[in-house]
C-alpha cells in the first residue's frame, strides 16, 4: 500500500485516488469518517480490493455538490450505495444510502454519461 494515515476529505477525485492506494485502517477510517456504518467500512474493506470501492463526483444543477461511493458485495451478500453530499456549510458526507442484494453474483456500478462531461452520471 502507498498510503498510511488519514485520507484527507478534499475533492471526491483526490479521496478515491488515495483511497486505491490507502492501506485497509485508512480506508475504514475515511469511510466511517463520511458517514458509513463502522461494521460496513470494515466488511467492505475486508472483502472487496480497493479498486471494487469507488467514490465519484455526480454533475447537477444544484448549488449542492454530490458524489456517490460504491462498496461492492461484502460478507453478507449486501453491496451498498452512497449518495454524498456537501455545501457551503459542511464537508463530503454521506447524504442517503441504499443497500443492494448481491444474490450470490457480483454487482457491478456504472456512472453514465447522459450529457458531455467527466462527472456526468
Amino acid at each position: 500500500m502507498g498510503f498510511s494515515g488519514s485520507i484527507p476529505i478534499n475533492t471526491l477525485q483526490s479521496m478515491n485516488d488515495t483511497f486505491q492506494v490507502a492501506d485497509r485502517a485508512s480506508r475504514v477510517d475515511l469511510l466511517k469518517r463520511l458517514g458509513v456504518d463502522g461494521d460496513v467500512a470494515e466488511d467492505a474493506t475486508s472483502f472487496v480490493s480497493p479498486p471494487a470501492i469507488a467514490i465519484r463526483p455526480i454533475r447537477n444543477h444544484s448549488r449542492q455538490s454530490f458524489g456517490i461511493m460504491t462498496l461492492p458485495c461484502n460478507g453478507q451478500d449486501q453491496s451498498f450505495l452512497y449518495l454524498l453530499g456537501k455545501d457551503g456549510h459542511s464537508q463530503w458526507h454521506v447524504v442517503d444510502s441504499a443497500w443492494l442484494d448481491c444474490f450470490g453474483t457480483i454487482p457491478t456500478f456504472s456512472l453514465l454519461s447522459f450529457v458531455p462531461g467527466d462527472d456526468d452520471v
